[in-house]
């Protein structure tokens, strides 16, 4: 399960699903949520297994590209 929470933007899940993908890893679910200018979005993803996120790199991997995305999007 990924959370992630920041200000709306356009483009905003495209960059989520990206960093999945730059990760190697698949979506299974989305629970997305906007408060005004906030969005609350949770991600349930696993591997092309079909496992659960485990793995230390794989959690790394997800927060470096979901931080890295969300900072060079946000000047957007």
């Amino acid at each position: 399960m990924v959370e992630v929470t920041t200000q709306d933007r356009p483009g905003l899940l495209y960059q989520i699903a990206l960093a999945l993908r730059a990760c190697g890893l698949n979506l299974v679910n989305a629970k997305v949520a906007t408060y005004g200018e906030r969005v609350e979005d949770i991600f349930f993803v696993n591997t092309p297994d079909g496992r659960p996120v485990s793995a230390p790199e794989q959690r790394a991997c997800l927060e470096r590209e979901i931080l890295s995305r969300l900072s060079t999007d946000a000047g957007n």
